[in-house]
């Protein structure tokens, strides 16, 4: 079986609590879940809390909505979001994470595994990327990834998807690496 684009929802059959995604493998996507939160791991810490209380018996993974155009998934997600109302997503903007604050116990925390992280030898060098619209139009360039999504309030990880040729578009954006 292919790659499936669309939403899809997490949901806790006891009570009745969900989760609402989008992605461009869902089936992927829904592994990545079922390991998180076997493993303590998911940045949901709502779902992550049931998940603990109610054992992954409780817990149905399903899709919503298959999806033909990966360009329209964030929106697609957003109204989920809006209609169903999910208690386990933090952030209720598809594909987004601005405006969340974090507590001070957790910064502290990527304060902490920052320190470390620094210590090591850099992995790779940075590659330069270019934003374009969604008509193809150049917008800008920059000289790493971690710049870009900074300054376009975007993930890193989205950006590079879309560089790798993985998904068209991230958030409202073209992104390709700079030759």
């Amino acid at each position: 079986m292919g790659q499936e684009f669309g939403i899809y929802c997490i949901k806790n059959i006891i009570n009745n609590k969900c989760y609402i995604g989008s992605s461009v493998n869902i089936r992927r996507r829904f592994y990545e879940h079922k390991h998180k939160l076997k493993f303590n791991k998911h940045q949901s810490t709502y779902l992550q809390r049931s998940y603990n209380k109610y054992g992954k018996e409780a817990f149905k993974f399903e899709i919503v909505e298959k999806i033909n155009d990966s360009n329209i998934l964030i929106e697609k997600e957003q109204y989920y979001i809006d209609t169903l109302k999910p208690a386990y997503n933090l952030c209720k903007v598809a594909g987004n994470t601005l405006g969340f604050k974090h507590s001070e116990e957790t910064k502290e925390k990527f304060r902490l595994h920052h320190k470390k992280v620094n210590t090591k030898p850099p992995i790779r060098e940075a590659k330069p990327v270019e934003q374009y619209d969604l008509n193809g139009n150049f917008i800008n360039d920059y000289p790493r990834i971690t710049i870009a999504a900074e300054k376009t309030n975007s993930r890193t990880s989205g950006i590079c998807s879309t560089c790798k040729g993985v998904t068209k578009t991230h958030n409202g954006f073209i992104w390709k690496y700079k030759i």
